[in-house]
């Protein structure tokens, strides 16, 4: 009897040690959670994945990784995440027309891909991308439970900044320039902005490439680390790439064309002008502008239109 009831004891302070060694995983509505174990003895290895709308709980011995699971973006140009607009040239105009540098501002929407929360090969993949991210240490030991990141520099932890700054300028300028060389070097003008949703589409393509190979992802044989807006488990979506503007670098290519965009509307005014004239004096128009005008110049003549008084 005193045998059972020590063996009882043993086993229930066994469960509350069991249950006290527990880690609660948690993430928030934004955030993946990674968990590797550690300590002696430990293989140091990704043990699970906890991904957004879930919860799990791991043994002790155990170290949890949160990082954001949400749409991001990057911003390229004056007030974003990098001030300085990416630099490019364009293509000639096929006219004889050369080739010019433009100022380019992008806003790029992405997210880490979901498929981080595959469990496939021992979480692979989860371990490729935690191994490159901890070495900025992007990731919070915490889940996000309040209003702190209304207070941090671009609503981010510095380490996961850190890794932002580290590859996307980069990938965004690389990616930025070989999508404009195929452009005219009418593209910044009012008539060429109705083409900047397709090179937004180019670049974004060209931006999956050059993260690849930044990253490390694609040296690791790994699916890209990041990716657009939407994406799923089994679907990496494109990137989401919006052109915010596109203006020369040189400010005499951009008064030259103001100047010929007055001459043009001058022309089409007078010509509607001349169109509206003819319609009320026919052939007689150009004699009736040209009074007007001469009228409209000098308020203190005495014109007269027809045979003029003679005073000998």
């Amino acid at each position: 009897m005193i045998k059972k009831k020590i063996m009882a004891g043993v086993a229930i302070a066994g469960a509350l040690i069991m249950a006290a060694g527990c880690s609660h995983v948690q993430p928030s509505v934004a955030e993946d959670a990674i968990t590797t174990s550690h300590g002696f003895a430990s293989n140091q290895k990704v043990v699970d994945v906890t991904c957004t709308g879930n919860s799990s709980k791991t043994g002790s011995g155990t170290t949890s990784w949160y990082f954001p699971a949400n749409v991001r973006n990057y911003v390229t140009g004056p007030q974003g995440d990098r001030p300085q607009s990416t630099a490019a040239f364009t293509n000639s105009g096929g006219k004889g027309d050369p080739a010019i540098s433009t100022y380019v501002e992008t806003y790029v929407g992405w997210e880490v891909n979901p498929a981080i929360c595959s469990k496939k090969n021992h979480f692979a993949f989860a371990s490729h991308f935690l191994q490159f991210c901890l070495k900025y240490g992007c990731a919070s030991n915490d889940a996000q439970n309040n209003e702190a990141n209304a207070s941090k520099n671009r609503s981010s932890d510095n380490g996961w900044l850190k890794m932002v700054d580290e590859i996307f300028p980069r990938a965004v300028d690389n990616a930025t320039r070989s999508s404009m060389v195929s452009e005219k070097p009418t593209i910044w003008e009012s008539s060429g902005q109705a083409q900047w949703p397709n090179l937004g589409d180019k670049i974004a393509k060209s931006l999956s490439v050059e993260l690849q190979i930044l990253d490390g992802s694609k040296a690791e044989n790994q699916p890209d680390y990041f990716c657009g807006p939407g994406s799923t488990l089994t679907k990496c979506r494109p990137f989401l790439v919006q052109i915010n503007g596109v203006s020369p670098t040189d400010q005499g290519i951009v008064q030259a064309y103001q100047q010929q965009q007055q001459a043009n509307f001058s022309q089409q005014a007078a010509a509607a002008r001349l169109h509206l004239a003819q319609t009320l004096y026919g052939k007689d128009a150009g004699w009736f502008l040209g009074m007007f005008d001469l009228t409209q110049k000098c308020h203190t003549c005495t014109i007269y239109a027809g045979n003029a008084p003679f005073h000998p």
